[in-house]
């Protein structure tokens, strides 16, 4: 990945997802449903990658909103599929 990019993989997921992120250590993502209620939230102290597991959340749709320093720097629509 280059810089400043944001990726979720594989989507759709089954039981788990990775994010990926080169924004940097003031960087995080929060993950909501259609409901807009968050469901995960995972904090980068530096660039890279972390799976999140799934595999208790409802199948469905959901949305992975990438922040940095404070600002919405992109959003993926993820597809949980079971």
């Amino acid at each position: 990945m280059g810089l400043n990019e944001f990726a979720v993989y594989p989507n759709p997921a089954v039981n788990s997802f990775v994010v990926s992120n080169d924004f940097g250590p003031n960087s995080y993502v929060e993950i909501y449903n259609v409901l807009v209620m968050q469901v995960s939230r995972v904090d980068f102290s530096s660039n890279g990658e972390t799976e999140i597991d799934c595999s208790n959340w409802e199948k469905g749709y959901y949305f992975c909103r990438l922040y940095n320093n404070g600002q919405i720097e992109k959003t993926i629509k993820l597809t949980i599929t079971h």
